[in-house]
């Protein structure tokens, strides 16, 4: 049996109405803590992206080769600041508007997720001023057009 007896009156409801109140207190704390979320979403700053760019090589793959565009196989693609465009041999292939979700470090390189409204995602890096796309197991390399 415990020795601990039972506080009378009016201070046993004392007691248990201030620790009662700390506990609500606290639970509500906690809970706000845990559901509050910004409504304002960092936006990855794009306009290193913004122009038009023309496609200047592949590399990769299971050879590890490259391939280069020709005459009767080329293609380019435009950002403006949430659509994206992409034609192949001079005709539209794709319009759709996109937003840069997330980035991150892979060894080197700034790696920029880009999602597009139809659920697609594409992944994408700058080196030595080219913008190089993923293409699954190789890179599509694109050089800007300066107009």
């Amino acid at each position: 049996m415990s020795n601990f007896t039972k506080p009378k009156g009016n201070l046993y409801i004392y007691l248990n109405n201030k620790i009662m109140k700390k506990l609500i207190y606290l639970f509500i704390l906690s809970l706000g803590i845990t559901t509050c979320s910004s409504d304002d979403e960092t936006r990855i700053d794009n306009s290193e992206l913004i122009g038009k760019w023309n496609w200047i090589s592949s590399c990769g793959g299971l050879t590890g080769g490259c391939w280069y565009p020709n005459e009767n196989n080329y293609e380019s693609i435009e950002f403006t600041n949430d659509i994206y465009i992409k034609k192949i041999n001079g005709v539209l292939d794709t319009k759709i508007s996109y937003s840069i979700t997330d980035s991150y470090m892979n060894g080197t390189s700034l790696i920029f997720i880009m999602e597009l409204d139809d659920s697609r995602t594409i992944r994408y890096r700058f080196i030595e001023g080219n913008l190089s796309v993923e293409g699954g197991d190789f890179w599509k390399e694109y050089g800007r057009i300066t107009e």
